[in-house]
């Protein structure tokens, strides 16, 4: 079964030798309900070496934060390890709500991006350090010294195996990754995030960010303990294709990547993701074909071909079906705050 675009690369998976856990992760339960990413706060900070701290002050965050260090190093001390871990470039952060944490910046850059997977209005976006925020400081300072265990943590909702996110994550693409971030910083810094085209852009990005740590991490080896390998294969794959803007596969290509037979890979494949293989990617490409509706002027024609779509009837169809809309409509009511689905 073809579950792909026009393009006929299939990216090169991560690394899947899994290594052995010296601690579970912590679980991170989710409230229930359908998830609703928001974007709070996304900015790049530069740190020259006459900055450098020696010393950083304890704190408290109230929403999710991801910290890319794209060039240069900085450090995070860490409550429960009783010390500090080194953060190199092309490594990511992810530092949960209430986590009690410190900051240091050495030098280089890094891109901190800061969420919600449940929205939470009542929590403002803070401008520096002074204004607080949703950021809470902890009067107590601390130094610079190696722990040696880094904390994971397994986000879920309680239905089934969560995605397990380490720390500190070193990452195979970074560059892809801050692509993905860069979005959030342009949307934040022209405040658009409450406009519907850039909710769908920052979305896919927090969502697929989340996943691609997750994927480095279990071709890292970290895992839940109780997850099966198969799942963590799916995992590193969803990986590789959360940063790729790719998805021209087939079912038999990427069950030979994770080597595992095509039944294998279809029953895992839906236990991570709820969907199988066909679902999980048309919802992929019907969703970047609308991005491209609202950000561009292209024709409906040419956005069906470059997701793979040569019949536009048939691209018609199954957008509608997955957004709602026709592309027609979706276009030109998609943005518009009163917009409603058509009826069937």
């Amino acid at each position: 079964m073809d579950i792909s675009s026009n393009n006929n690369t299939t990216p090169k998976l991560p690394g899947l030798d899994l290594m052995p856990l010296k601690a579970a992760p912590q679980p991170l339960n989710l409230p229930p309900g359908p998830l609703s990413p928001w974007l709070r706060l996304a900015h790049i900070l530069r740190t020259e070496p006459a900055e450098s701290m020696e010393v950083a002050r304890k704190r408290r965050i109230l929403d999710f934060e991801l910290v890319l260090q794209c060039e240069g190093t900085a450090w995070i001390w860490v409550e429960e390890a009783g010390g500090s871990f080194d953060v190199g470039p092309g490594s990511i952060v992810f530092i949960p709500p209430d986590f009690i944490h410190a900051w240091a910046n050495t030098t280089g850059t890094h891109i901190a991006v800061h969420f919600d997977l449940h929205f939470q209005p009542e929590i403002k976006a803070f401008l520096n350090l002074r204004m607080l925020g949703n950021l809470r400081m902890l009067d107590e300072f601390v130094t610079r010294q190696p722990a040696e265990l880094i904390p994971s943590f397994s986000l879920g909702q309680n239905t089934g195996s969560g995605l397990v996110l380490p720390l500190v994550t070193p990452l195979h693409q970074p560059h892809l990754m801050r692509e993905k971030l860069e979005k959030l910083v342009q949307i934040y810094q022209t405040q658009a995030q409450f406009d519907f085209p850039a909710q769908l852009i920052a979305n896919e990005v927090l969502c697929g960010a989340l996943t691609a740590i997750a994927g480095e991490a279990a071709s890292s080896g970290f895992a839940a303990s109780n997850q099966p390998e198969t799942e963590q294969h799916i995992l590193a794959l969803l990986a590789e294709l959360a940063v790729s803007n790719q998805s021209h596969y087939t079912s038999a290509d990427l069950a030979e990547k994770c080597g595992m037979s095509q039944t294998t890979f279809r029953q895992a494949f839906y236990k991570v993701t709820g969907r199988n293989p066909h679902q999980y990617f048309e919802q992929l490409r019907i969703e970047r074909a609308a991005q491209l509706l609202l950000q561009t002027e292209r024709s409906i024609n040419s956005i069906a071909r470059a997701e793979g779509y040569d019949d536009p009837y048939h691209f018609s169809r199954v957008f509608k079906r997955v957004m709602g809309a026709s592309p027609y409509r979706f276009r030109q009511k998609g943005y518009s705050p009163d917009f409603q689905q058509e009826e069937p």
